[in-house]
C-alpha cells in the first residue's frame, strides 16, 4: 500500500473497529460510558424488564412490567412502552401506546372513529384509531439502533406531553368527545 494512502487507511479502521465496537453484542442495560439504554439483543420482554429498570433510575414512575410492555406515567400522562427489538441491522423502536377515556355516550361511536380519522389526517404524529373498548388511542414510536440516551428519552417524553397538551387545546373534539 502507498505510504499516502496508509495514514487515511489506519484512522478509518481505527473509526470502523470502534464504531463496531460499541453497536454490536447482545448487550442490555446501561451503558458503561454514558447514560443509556442499551439493548442489542431481539427478546421484547427481557427488553421492557430492562427499560423498566432503567426508566425507574430516572425517577420515571414505572406502574407496570408484563407481557413485554411498561407502563409508565410521566408529566401526567398514562403511557405503555413496548420495546420492539431486533438484530441485525435493523432499527428498535418503542412503540408508545396513549389512551383517551371517551363519555360514555361517544365510547366506541361512529363519530368518535371519524373524529380518530380527523386527527389523522390533521396530526401527523403517529396513528390514532378506536380500540375495542371504544377507547380513542393514539399510537406513534421512538425508533433507534441498539440504544437510546437519557437526554433522547427524556426529549421524547417532552415532545409527547408538549403535543397531547397542543392537541388538547387545539382539537375542539378532545373537549367535546373525552371525559
Amino acid at each position: 500500500m502507498p505510504r499516502r494512502m496508509l495514514v487515511p487507511f489506519l484512522c478509518f479502521s481505527l473509526l470502523w473497529g470502534a464504531a463496531c465496537a460499541t453497536t454490536s453484542g447482545a448487550r442490555a442495560g446501561a451503558s458503561a460510558n454514558s447514560d443509556a439504554f442499551v439493548f442489542g439483543g431481539d427478546d421484547d420482554a427481557k427488553a421492557a424488564v430492562l427499560l423498566g429498570d432503567w426508566l425507574k433510575k430516572h425517577q420515571i414512575t414505572v406502574t407496570q412490567v408484563a407481557q413485554g410492555d411498561v407502563g409508565v406515567a410521566v408529566n401526567g400522562w398514562r403511557i405503555l412502552l413496548s420495546p420492539k427489538m431486533y438484530t441485525g441491522g435493523e432499527i428498535d423502536r418503542f412503540v408508545t401506546t396513549l389512551f383517551f377515556a371517551p363519555q360514555d355516550k361517544w365510547k366506541g361511536s361512529k363519530e368518535l372513529r371519524d373524529f380518530a380519522n380527523d386527527l389523522n389526517v390533521r396530526w401527523n404524529i403517529g396513528g390514532f384509531y378506536v380500540d375495542t373498548d371504544g377507547d380513542l388511542v393514539l399510537q406513534t414510536a421512538l425508533t433507534f439502533e441498539d440504544q437510546v440516551s437519557w437526554d433522547e428519552m427524556k426529549g421524547y417524553f417532552d415532545w409527547l406531553t408538549t403535543t397531547m397538551v397542543t392537541l388538547g387545546s387545539k382539537e375542539k373534539g378532545m373537549a367535546l368527545y373525552m371525559q
